[in-house]
C-alpha cells in the first residue's frame, strides 16, 4: 500500500486541525448567537408578563425612608412597557442632567408647570401664575390638593428648598451657576405662594421652571440621605403621577400610579415598565414582537420604522443644541465674527435636511434678514483685523457618523453663505474633552439641558423620536383617557 507522506506532513496536519477548529468555533458561535436571540425574546416576554402581570412587588412590607402608597395591582390591562435606551444614574433632581434620568424624574416629580404634548406650558403643581409688567417678578400659586407621597401638602417652601440646595456648593449641583444667574431672590409669603425676582426680565420664565431641577424636594429627607438619595426607590420623595416600586439596575425600573396625586382621575395607566437593557437590535426585535409598547429611536431607526408603516412621533426633550466657540482664539475672540457665524446658518434648512428625529427652531432667527447682518459683521471684523480672509478654523466633533454629518452641513453653509472655509475634524469624545481643557480648539457642537440663558449661538431645540404600537392607544382609549400626562415633557 502506497502512503502519501505529504498528506501527513506536519504542515498539512496543522492545516487540517486549524480548519477543523475554524468549523468548530463557527458552529459554537452560531449556537450562542441563536441562544442569545432566543434569550432576548424570552427576556422581553418575562419583563413584560412576569413583572407587570401579577408579580408586582408588595412594597408596603418593605422598610422605607418615608411613607409610601401601597401597590396591589394584579393582572391590570392598563400598563405599558417602554425601552428608554439607557440606565438612569441617580433619581436625584439636584444633580441629574442626563436625558434618561431626567425623563424618569418627569414621571415621578411635578414642577410648577409642565409641557403638554403640543409643547405648550400648562398648569402642574401651580394652578396659576402671573408676572409684573417688566417680566422680572413672577408669582406662582400652588394648588391646594398637591400632595407628597406621605400625604403631606406640597408647599412653596419645598420649591425654595430645592433652589437653596442647588446653591449650596457641597451638593455638587451642575445648576448652581444657573440659579445664581437667574435669581435675585426667591420668597414664600405663604405656603401656597412663591415669588421669583429675577436678575433680568424673562418672557419665557415659565418654560424654564418646567425643567426637573426646579422640582420641589423634601429637604429633611434629602439631607438625611445626602449621599444615597435617589440611588434606590425607597429613599426619594415624589409628588408626581407615578412612583418607583422596583429598580433592577441595568435592566428595568417599574413605576406605579400614585394614588395620592392630585390629578389621579385623569391617569389611566396603572404601571409603566421602563426598560434600560438590551442592544439596539434586541430593543427593536422586542418592539416588533410586541414585548415593548414604545421605543426611542435614532435617526436611522426613524427612517426604517417610518418606511415600515409604524407611527413615529417626537417631542422636545428639554435640550438646546448650540454652536460652542472658543472665545480665547485669535479669530473667535471677536464678538462680531462669532455673531456672523451664528447668523450665517439657515436653521430651518439645517433641521429639515439633517434631523430626522425632529427639532424646533430657536425663536428670534430669520435667515433672509440675518444673512445680511452676518455679512456686514464679517466685513467689519476683517477690516478691524486687517485681513482679507479667515483661514485655519476647524469644527471638531465626535467621530460618529451623525456628528460628522451635522458638522459637514454647518461647514457647507458657512462656505456657501459667508465664504468661510471651516474644516471638519472628527475625533474621539475623550480627545475632544482633552482639547477643550487645553484650550486648543476652535468650534464644536454641544447641548445643554439647564434651561438657563440661551447660548450665544443656539442651533435648535432637540427632540426625541419614538415609535409606539397600537396597544398604547388602545389602553388609553379603553379607559376613556388621553396620553397627555404620560408624554408630558420636560
Amino acid at each position: 500500500m502506497k502512503i502519501d507522506f505529504k498528506k501527513y506532513s506536519p504542515k498539512n496536519i496543522i492545516k487540517k486541525v486549524s480548519d477543523n477548529k475554524k468549523k468548530f468555533f463557527f458552529s459554537v458561535s452560531m449556537f450562542f448567537l441563536c441562544l442569545s436571540l432566543i434569550f432576548t425574546v424570552l427576556l422581553g416576554l418575562l419583563e413584560r408578563d412576569g413583572v407587570l402581570r401579577g408579580n408586582s412587588p408588595d412594597i408596603s412590607a418593605s422598610a422605607t425612608t418615608s411613607p409610601r402608597p401601597t401597590s396591589s395591582i394584579k393582572d391590570t390591562e392598563y400598563y405599558i412597557s417602554v425601552n428608554i435606551g439607557g440606565e438612569p444614574i441617580y433619581l436625584n433632581s439636584i444633580t441629574a442632567e442626563d436625558p434618561v434620568t431626567k425623563t424618569v424624574l418627569r414621571h415621578m416629580l411635578e414642577c410648577l408647570v409642565r409641557y403638554d404634548m403640543s409643547g405648550n406650558i400648562v398648569a402642574a403643581a401651580a394652578s396659576e401664575w402671573t408676572s409684573d409688567e417688566t417680566k422680572s417678578v413672577w408669582t406662582f400659586k400652588l394648588r391646594e390638593n398637591a400632595l407628597w407621597q406621605d400625604n403631606t401638602k406640597v408647599v412653596s417652601g419645598d420649591f425654595k428648598d430645592a433652589i437653596d440646595l442647588h446653591l449650596d456648593e457641597s451638593n455638587g449641583s451642575p445648576y448652581r451657576t444657573q440659579m445664581q444667574t437667574l435669581f435675585k431672590s426667591v420668597d414664600c409669603p405663604d405656603d401656597s405662594t412663591i415669588v421669583f425676582t429675577l436678575n433680568s426680565p424673562m418672557e419665557n420664565f415659565p418654560e424654564i421652571v418646567a425643567d426637573t431641577q426646579f422640582a420641589p424636594i423634601q429637604k429633611e429627607l434629602y439631607e438625611k440621605n445626602k449621599y444615597s438619595y435617589g440611588k434606590e426607590p425607597d429613599n426619594i420623595c415624589y409628588n408626581g403621577p407615578w412612583y418607583a416600586v422596583l429598580w433592577t439596575h441595568g435592566q428595568r425600573l417599574v413605576l406605579s400610579k400614585n394614588e395620592v396625586y392630585w390629578n389621579k382621575a385623569n391617569i389611566a395607566l396603572q404601571q409603566i415598565m421602563l426598560i434600560s437593557s438590551g442592544s439596539s437590535d434586541s430593543k427593536l426585535m422586542n418592539f416588533e414582537l410586541g414585548n415593548y409598547d414604545m421605543v426611542y429611536l435614532s435617526a436611522d431607526e426613524v427612517s426604517k420604522y417610518s418606511e415600515a408603516g409604524h407611527k413615529v412621533e417626537n417631542y422636545y426633550d428639554g435640550n438646546t443644541v448650540y454652536i460652542d466657540m472658543n472665545t480665547s482664539d485669535n479669530y473667535l475672540q471677536s464678538a462680531d465674527l462669532r455673531k456672523a457665524l451664528s447668523l450665517g446658518i439657515n436653521r430651518e434648512e439645517f433641521i429639515s435636511k439633517n434631523l430626522k428625529t425632529g427639532a424646533s427652531i430657536v425663536p428670534g432667527y430669520n435667515f433672509e434678514e440675518d444673512i445680511i447682518t452676518a455679512k456686514t459683521l464679517l466685513e467689519s471684523f476683517k477690516a478691524a483685523s486687517s485681513i482679507e480672509s479667515i483661514e485655519g478654523l476647524t469644527i471638531m466633533v465626535d467621530d460618529s457618523a451623525s456628528s460628522i454629518m451635522f458638522a459637514s452641513a454647518l461647514s457647507s453653509q458657512w462656505k456657501e453663505n459667508l465664504g468661510i472655509d471651516i474644516s471638519v475634524e472628527p475625533i474621539t469624545y475623550l480627545e475632544r474633552i482633552e482639547l477643550i481643557k487645553k484650550g486648543t480648539w476652535h468650534i464644536t457642537i454641544n447641548s445643554t439641558s439647564s434651561s438657563q440663558e440661551v447660548p450665544e449661538a443656539p442651533l435648535y431645540y432637540r427632540h426625541t423620536a419614538y415609535a409606539t404600537n397600537g396597544r398604547i392607544k388602545n389602553v388609553i382609549t379603553t379607559a376613556g383617557r388621553d396620553l397627555d400626562l404620560y408624554y408630558a415633557t420636560p
